[in-house]
């Protein structure tokens, strides 16, 4: 899966594996990583208009430091690989709508 603002592959760590990259990230200092995969809902600033869903690295989410939420003028100043209007919509309260998963078919080309 890539990240919706960078457009870098994702790449998933479980296990040991994620392990050994995070004792690797906290003895050489690493300040990024691409394979935490985090959901940011991107609330529109128009009413009426659903809240988009944007999945990111974790370089892009310590990028953008969201709150809780990030509103679509900001997300645009990041000038992501997937603009606001692509961003598939938010489903609140469905059981996957925090699994990223659920976003793949939305990925930059």
């Amino acid at each position: 899966m890539k990240c919706f603002c960078c457009a870098k592959e994702i790449v998933p760590l479980e296990g040991e594996a994620l392990a050994a990259e995070e004792r690797r990230i906290e003895e050489e200092d690493v300040a990024y990583v691409y394979h935490a995969t985090c959901i940011i809902e991107i609330v529109p600033n128009a009413k009426g208009e659903p809240c988009r869903c944007a999945v990111v690295c974790w370089f892009c989410l310590c990028k953008i430091e969201p709150d809780m939420w990030e509103s679509d003028e900001t997300w645009a100043t990041y000038k992501p690989a997937v603009p606001f209007d692509k961003l598939p919509i938010f489903e609140h309260g469905s059981e996957d709508c925090n699994k990223p998963e659920k976003y793949a078919a939305y990925q930059p080309t």
